[in-house]
C-alpha cells in the first residue's frame, strides 16, 4: 500500500494510496466493520487503531491526540503535558524516572537551548531554587555524592539568571537525573522539567526531530501510565 512514502513537497504522505484494488477493498470492508462496532464512522475506527498503535493506555493516547493535533508535533509538547499533570498529582505508583531520561537523551539528540530573557524564565529560576534547596538538605547527611550534586545545582542557578539566548539544558536535566531519588516527590522539580519542556527548542545544526523519535517519546509516556497501573493492582 503506497509506493512511495514521500509526496511532492519530501514530506511524508498522509493520504492511502493502495497499490491493488483488493487491498482498497479489504480495508474499506474492515474499517466500516470496526465503525458499525463501535458505533463511530470509519474516519474515528480508523484514528482511533492509529492511536492504539502509538500508545495503549487511555492517558497516553490522550496526550497523543494533543501533540499530534498540531501541524508540527513535538516531543516536548507530549512531555510537558505529563510533567504538568505530575506536578499537580504526583507520581501515584508510576516510575518517573525513565520520563527524566526521555528529556536529557532528547537535549542531546537535538542541542535543545532555552532563551533566558524569556517572560516563562522566572518560573523556571523559582522552582529551580526551590530544587537547589531540596538538594541541599539531602546533602546534610555528609553524603559526597549527594553534596557533589547539590554544589553542580546551585552553580547551575546562575546559568539561569544571566542572559543566554541559547543555554544548553542538558547539564540541567542531567543533574535533576543524577539526584532523581531525592527528587521524584518534589513539586518544584516537574514544575522545572515542564518549564524546559516548554521554552527549549533544537539548536543542533542539521538535527530535526523525527517520527521514530515522538514514537518513543510516546513509548516512555505509555510504560509510565502502565507502571502506575500495575503499581495500583
Amino acid at each position: 500500500m503506497g509506493l512511495n512514502p514521500l509526496g511532492s513537497n519530501k514530506k511524508p504522505r498522509v493520504t492511502l494510496i493502495f497499490s491493488r484494488d483488493s487491498e482498497r477493498t479489504q480495508f474499506k470492508g474492515a474499517a466500516a466493520d470496526i465503525a458499525e462496532a463501535h458505533k463511530c464512522s470509519p474516519t474515528e475506527a480508523v484514528l482511533e487503531l492509529v492511536l492504539e498503535y502509538v500508545a495503549a493506555t487511555r492517558q497516553a493516547r490522550d496526550i497523543a491526540r494533543t501533540m499530534y493535533s498540531s501541524e508540527t508535533p513535538r516531543s516536548l509538547d507530549a512531555l510537558e503535558l505529563v510533567y504538568r499533570e505530575l506536578e499537580a498529582v504526583g507520581e501515584r505508583g508510576g516510575d518517573t524516572a525513565p520520563l527524566v531520561q526521555r528529556l536529557l537523551d532528547l537535549s542531546l539528540h537535538l542541542g535543545l537551548s532555552i532563551d533566558t530573557t524569556a517572560d516563562e524564565a522566572v518560573n523556571l529560576r523559582n522552582h529551580w531554587e526551590s530544587v537547589v534547596e531540596v538538594l541541599r538538605d539531602a546533602a546534610a547527611s555528609g553524603d559526597i555524592h549527594r553534596r557533589t550534586t547539590a554544589r553542580t545545582a546551585s552553580q547551575l542557578t546562575a546559568t539561569l539568571v544571566s542572559p543566554t539566548a541559547m543555554l544548553a539544558i542538558c547539564s540541567h536535566v542531567s543533574t535533576l537525573a543524577d539526584s532523581w531519588d531525592v527528587l521524584r516527590g518534589e513539586r518544584s522539580a516537574y514544575g522545572v522539567l515542564s518549564a524546559l519542556a516548554q521554552m527549549s527548542v533544537p539548536t543542533r545544526r542539521g538535527i530535526v526531530e523525527t517520527g521514530e523519535d515522538r514514537l518513543e517519546t510516546m513509548r516512555v509516556i505509555d510504560n509510565f501510565y502502565l507502571s502506575g497501573r500495575e503499581a495500583s493492582d
